[in-house]
């Protein structure tokens, strides 16, 4: 009885550890420096606690925009400072290099940067998976002081598809 237990067990262990790597878990984070001449981001600013259904609309507003188009990605800044306790503050709109693309959105605000350099990674892992948001910065984060910069306090994450997102840590320049 006692190794029927124990062969169960690691029947679910050896499972559980297949369709952990099978989705993407344990990737490690690779991190190079990027430079845009010009990033546009169609938006709209969100303010709220993170369960509120209007973040939800709004992110499903920007994805169908996205795909319709398909010449931009859906994308979210986050911020590391909310404005309310319990709450989040984050830009979510669609981006790209081009700003006629951007123009004629469904978004009134533009956030644009010029000459911009940022850290990026890139996460293929499923939601799942995904390593958890603090520890991806914390790697960023120990890597940017390896190499001698810091780290703006807003992360761009951009959505190309469903199982891949580019996160753009911003380089503070002195």
């Amino acid at each position: 009885m006692v190794k029927k237990i124990i062969l169960g067990i690691l029947t679910v262990a050896l499972v559980g550890t297949f369709i952990f790597f099978k989705l993407g878990g344990g990737e490690t984070l690779d991190f190079q420096e990027k430079d845009y001449p010009h990033l546009y981001i169609s938006g709209k600013e969100y303010v709220a606690k993170y369960n509120d259904p209007k973040m939800e609309k709004l992110f499903f507003q920007a994805k169908k925009i996205a795909e319709q188009r398909g010449d931009c990605n859906l994308t979210v800044v986050n911020y590391l400072t909310p404005v309310m306790k319990d709450s989040v503050r984050q830009f979510i709109g669609v981006t790209s290099t081009d700003s006629t693309i951007i123009s004629g959105m469904a978004f009134n605000d533009v956030r644009t940067f010029h000459n911009a350099r940022f850290l990026s990674t890139v996460i293929t892992a499923h939601n799942l998976v995904m390593p958890r948001p603090e520890d991806v910065r914390e790697e960023a984060n120990n890597y940017a002081e390896k190499q001698g910069y810091k780290l703006d306090e807003y992360t761009i994450e951009v959505y190309k598809d469903s199982r891949d997102m580019e996160i753009y840590f911003p380089i503070i320049t002195e």
